[in-house]
């Protein structure tokens, strides 16, 4: 047999407040909400049962939580997973988390093997690893010792290659000793493997604006830019999106051109907020070489003024960039300058380093991909040499399956470079927000 991606069950709820003002949408929620006595398991099922005319004969219920994290949301994770094992059959629980480390867990879950504290922190996430969701895991194993059911834990995600890589090379030492080196060296290449920053061309500072401040009022984003040798451009960007992410509005300067050294010099655009906005991002940008400062920001919404400095600090003077995230790698860096500034003490500097941003031995993910490509065709073709050495079915397709794994980890790592800006153009760039450092910057 094989071994896919098994069938995933997740779980959703959505908890509503209703506002006093009567509208199409508030007297929609207020007919339609289901209200919970309580978010925890074990306080039985009677609030839950309006659930199973929603919930029918799908085989698939769906939740994403709205804040990784939140006590609240894995709680109800929990008391979900409960009422649907325990009232309507259900019998997987998949989360987003690495698939080998995952059924590492499901074996506590299904056979009581290993401590599940331990197993959960080997998923690596800080997102799981939590007493909800340790709570939630020792109730399966409880669920499953009762004889009430069967429920298991599985992941469906594939970005590390700790367990998966080494569980190839377990099995050819077993069962192929001939291509173990093979093997190794594919394993070898892919720890290596980053994705290639050397040609990032494109460094962004990213703020999300309050949708309800802007919607359907006239902007202009306003602020002073100084450069240095700069043979990109330098400006200030801004953009409105609407429903299906459709770009409603955007500038990011093109207009103007900034580049070369240039002393501070103030600059602005004006551009509508669609009221049909439902996700503003806004900030400054460096494309190319050189250095950028930013400083003395301005938002106006119909000719009035915008300020909350418990979101944005314009001036740059708070000990770290409020506001705003790096949407940069390691070939740019966004720092708060305290040499160079406009008005106060200090502005926001981008700057593109000299520095690829990657390891001198790092390999393309791509040559990783191709390495992994040959052992799965190698184990594949294997299939029947493997079994007449005593290689059970499962085990096989487990080495295929745990290979694939990292394959497709390659695979990811080759895209993760690379973000297609919603106007056209295509820059390399690592579009995670980046942790703030006690140095004020944007950093890894």
């Amino acid at each position: 047999m094989s071994i896919p991606v098994r069938p995933t069950v997740l779980f959703a709820l959505a908890a509503c407040a209703v506002a006093q003002q009567k509208s199409p949408v508030t007297e929609w929620i207020a007919g339609h909400a289901i209200p919970l006595s309580t978010v925890e398991a074990r306080h039985g099922f009677d609030d839950l049962q309006p659930l199973k005319k929603v919930v029918g004969d799908a085989r698939i219920v769906a939740l994403g939580e709205a804040t990784h994290g939140s006590r609240e949301f894995f709680q109800l994770k929990h008391r979900m997973l409960e009422f649907l094992a325990t009232e309507m059959g259900f019998t997987i629980f998949s989360i987003e988390a690495n698939m080998p480390e995952a059924y590492r867990l499901n074996d506590y879950v299904v056979r009581g093997e290993g401590d599940p504290a331990k197993l959960l922190k080997g998923m690596y996430f800080w997102t799981w690893d939590t007493e909800e969701v340790l709570d939630m895991i020792r109730w399966m194993r409880e669920f499953n010792q009762s004889g009430k059911g069967h429920v298991e834990f599985t992941g469906f995600d594939m970005q590390n290659i700790s367990v998966a890589g080494p569980t190839v090379l377990d099995f050819a030492m077993m069962y192929d000793p001939a291509v173990l080196r093979t093997f190794q060296s594919a394993f070898a290449i892919a720890q290596k493997a980053r994705p290639m920053l050397q040609a990032q061309n494109f460094g962004f500072a990213l703020g999300t604006f309050p949708i309800s401040v802007a919607a359907g009022k006239k902007l202009r984003f306003s602020g002073f830019i100084k450069t240095e040798n700069v043979d990109g451009a330098a400006g200030l960007w801004w953009r409105v999106d609407g429903p299906d992410r459709k770009t409603l509005a955007f500038n990011n300067m093109q207009q103007f051109r900034i580049s070369g050294t240039t002393d501070w010099k103030e600059y602005s655009f004006e551009l509508p907020v669609a009221p049909e906005a439902v996700n503003i991002n806004f900030g400054m940008l460096l494309s190319g070489g050189g250095t950028a400062w930013f400083d003395d920001l301005k938002v106006e919404l119909d000719g009035e003024p915008y300020h909350d400095s418990s979101l944005f600090d314009f001036t740059f003077e708070s000990p770290i960039p409020k506001g705003f995230s790096s949407g940069v790698g390691g070939s740019y860096s966004i720092l708060l300058d305290h040499d160079v500034a406009h008005g106060g003490q200090q502005s926001l500097r981008i700057r593109k380093s000299n520095s690829p941003g990657v390891a001198a031995d790092a390999v393309d993910p791509k040559t990783a991909a191709a390495a992994w490509k040959d052992v799965i065709a190698q184990l594949e073709s294997g299939r029947e040499s493997y079994r007449q050495k005593g290689a059970a079915a499962k085990d096989i397709d487990w080495a295929i399956q745990s290979a694939r794994v990292v394959l497709q980890c390659m695979q990811m790592r080759a895209k993760r470079g690379y973000a297609r800006s919603q106007h056209g153009r295509q820059y390399q760039v690592d579009s995670r927000p980046l942790a703030r450092r006690e140095d004020g910057g944007l950093g890894a």
